[in-house]
Formats: C-alpha cells, sequence, structure tokens
C-alpha cells in the first residue's frame, strides 16, 4: 500500500507542474449566465488524473485504501454540457486494524460521466479577489475490480456533486504566472454497487483550480465522507 500511495503522490506531484483549466476563458462583461455561454469551451479535452482511494466499508472488518490512475477525454455537447470518459488503473486493498492489510491486485478501471456549468456570475464591483461565482454539477459512473487471497471483488460507484466556487481573475498582473484562480466546495454523493458497501454515502469536496493558460489548467482537491480519512487527488486538461 505505501508503494502505492507513493505512486500516486508522485503523479499529482507531475501533474502539479503543469496547470488546471480546459474550462476557463476571460470574460469582463458584467453578467450572469446559466447553462448557455458560460464558457467558450472547445469541442475535446484531454487529461490525465490520479487519486487515493479511502473509504470505510459497511458490515466488513476491513476499510478500502488504495489508488485511481487515468486518462480522460471529454467532448462538448453544448456549451455548458461536457461528456467523458475515463480508463486507467486502480489499486484497492483493504486494511483492519484487527486482521492487517488484506493486499490487492492492480486492475483495469473505466468511467463515464456528464458535467453541467449551471451557473457563471461575474461580479459587477469586485468584492476583494472574488471576481466569479460559479456553481457546476456533474454525475459519473465508475467500475472498479481487485484479486486478493480471499478472492476477487468487483464494484461499480455511482458519483454524483455539485460545487459553488469563487473565482480570482489575476489575467497575468505582474509577479504573477496565473490567468486565474478559484477556490471551490460542496456536497457529493457516492454509492456502491457489487461486492462492496460504503458505510457512508453523502460527503463533501473541496479544493483549489489554478488557470494558467486559457487551454492548460491543474485542479488539487478532496473527498471525504467522513472527516477522518479523506481522498486526494489531482489533475490536468488540456483543451484543444
Amino acid at each position: 500500500m505505501k508503494k502505492k500511495i507513493i505512486t500516486v503522490i508522485a503523479i499529482i506531484s507531475m501533474i502539479s507542474a503543469f496547470t488546471v483549466n480546459a474550462a476557463y476563458t476571460e470574460s469582463h462583461d458584467n453578467t450572469s449566465t446559466y447553462l448557455t455561454g458560460i464558457q467558450s469551451m472547445s469541442s475535446l479535452q484531454v487529461g490525465l488524473s490520479a487519486s487515493t482511494l479511502d473509504r470505510k466499508l459497511k458490515d466488513s472488518n476491513y476499510d478500502l485504501e488504495g489508488y485511481k490512475a487515468t486518462f480522460d477525454v471529454g467532448v462538448d455537447l453544448l456549451k455548458w454540457l461536457t461528456v467523458y470518459g475515463k480508463a486507467g488503473v486502480v489499486g484497492a486493498d483493504f486494511k483492519s486494524d484487527v486482521f492487517g492489510t488484506l493486499d490487492g491486485s492492480d486492475e483495469f478501471t473505466y468511467g463515464f460521466g456528464a458535467e453541467a456549468r449551471i451557473l457563471n456570475h461575474d461580479i459587477l464591483d469586485s468584492f476583494g479577489a472574488i471576481d466569479k461565482v460559479r456553481i457546476t454539477a456533474w454525475g459519473e459512473y465508475d467500475a472498479y475490480s481487485t484479486e486478493t487471497r480471499q478472492g476477487d471483488f468487483d464494484w461499480e460507484e455511482l458519483y454524483v456533486g455539485a460545487v459553488f466556487a469563487i473565482v480570482n481573475d489575476i489575467n497575468g498582473e505582474p509577479g504573477y504566472a496565473l490567468e486565474s484562480m478559484s477556490l471551490f466546495a460542496g456536497p457529493v454523493y457516492s454509492k456502491f454497487f457489487g461486492d462492496l458497501t460504503e458505510k457512508q454515502s453523502v460527503g463533501l469536496t473541496g479544493g483549489i483550480q489554478a488557470f494558467f493558460t486559457a487551454r492548460v489548467s491543474a485542479e488539487f482537491g478532496f473527498n471525504t465522507y467522513d472527516l477522518e480519512s479523506p481522498s486526494m487527488y489531482g489533475s490536468v486538461t488540456v483543451q484543444f
């Protein structure tokens, strides 16, 4: 497990050398937009993402620990709606304070989903460092599997959520390498189906996005369902 966590940290560190935002373009109009015209998105986005997996399981002596790394591809169906797919590798272990660690194998994982950019509101008179507020929602399906000495485990996850973000437009000001930066947080819902059952389905996500160019962006954040063992993630996206 330690090697897997180190692998995820290394991937996220590599990702942090790049930047985040396949979904940002400059706007200086004092307007609010709902669903349409929020962003001038391209038709294709590609990216890499990596995350740790930390979930408490119901009716089990073990908790889930591991990592996931995927290659992601997204296509814009509308200016406010992106559909995407992902594929990569997942390494899942099971940890118990009583029985120790049940090591799992690295296996293929895949998923798909959709993201809706619901609101993009420009602040008429910037309030401190806040130039915009945004609301984004998504729904995602993921499939996982692992092999252990006690048998094989296959499960699926339904993952939905929404976040509220505050945005600071830096736009190349002296001393700053970023175009824009945002902080976001919101509720998430994650439900397992199959051989594993999660102990808690409702949780919280939060993080930061750094926009280096209009086509390259990076995101770092967390998901937590019990406030004790958050899962960390990082991603980089390039827009074409």
